[in-house]
């Protein structure tokens, strides 16, 4: 199965998990979800994270994964300059065949190196369902590229199944940050961000059941999130999305969805 997160209150997680889908996790969307990637390197060498986060639904790549049950999602991320490791827990009630919770821990490991104003992220995220009949243990390989332009931050991100389910899922998106610290009149180390997105969703070959079309196109993304740095190391979010279904979700009859979030991050 594939993701996009999409989050209605969803979450600016500083430098959580962008699934490369989104690079969801540091890797694979679009749910909105938690590893900021294509970022200049911070000051220090190293860098860890611990969040939680609840969605109201779980759609990954546009599908509706959890039936329109509610979702928690804790996370971990550890970072040694340009290498980062991430860990994604999704727990849900939807009733999976065979389960009474719906359960997956997705790892990766990723490398990410800014040329100027261009990032580039290359690695690897493995998708484990620790129940058996959630899901279908795999590999995703993916790449992203970003690129630091006024107004837009362009990215373009690839996942692509290079074990158990074969095609892949790319996005383009765009996004822009906007500070309302000085507008709020927040003090130093509290800051407050609002950030528009969105995102075009194109499917190779993995969610085309019925045509099994190489390239189509699978759904738009469109979002509002917020993040409030409370303290250096404290940072809550919310944020909404909504997912549009194109032709790839179209021929497994999938609809529209739009997904509430809210978390928190800790960074030390």
């Amino acid at each position: 199965m594939q993701k996009i997160v999409v989050g209605l209150l969803c979450g600016l997680l500083m430098g959580t998990v962008a699934r490369a889908d989104e690079v969801a996790v540091s890797s694979s969307t679009n749910v909105v979800t938690p590893v900021a990637v294509g970022i200049p390197a911070p000051q220090k060498d190293w860098k860890a994270e611990v969040g939680f986060d609840y969605f109201s639904e779980y759609v990954f790549r546009g599908v509706d994964v959890s039936r329109h049950q509610p979702l928690i999602e804790p996370h971990m991320l550890a970072g040694w300059k340009d290498f980062t490791a991430t860990f994604v827990g999704y727990y849900s009630d939807y009733k999976a065949p065979g389960n009474s919770w719906y359960t997956e821990h997705d790892y990766s490991l990723d490398y990410t190196h800014a040329f100027g104003k261009f990032g580039l992220t290359a690695g690897g995220l493995y998708y484990s369902y620790p129940r058996g009949q959630s899901g279908i243990d795999t590999w995703d390989l993916y790449g992203v590229a970003t690129y630091d332009y006024p107004l837009l931050n362009p990215k373009m991100t690839i996942n692509w199944d290079v074990d158990k389910l074969g095609g892949g899922y790319g996005t383009l998106g765009i996004s822009h940050n906007f500070d309302l610290t000085k507008t709020v009149g927040l003090k130093d180390p509290m800051t407050l961000t609002i950030t528009p997105s969105a995102a075009l969703g194109i499917d190779f070959g993995y969610n085309s059941q019925q045509t099994r079309a190489d390239v189509n196109w699978n759904d738009v993304l469109l979002g509002l999130s917020a993040g409030w740095q409370v303290t250096k190391n404290v940072q809550l979010h919310t944020g909404v999305q909504y997912s549009i279904a194109l032709d790839s979700l179209h021929e497994i009859n999938q609809q529209n969805e739009v997904i509430g979030n809210v978390g928190v991050t800790l960074t030390f």
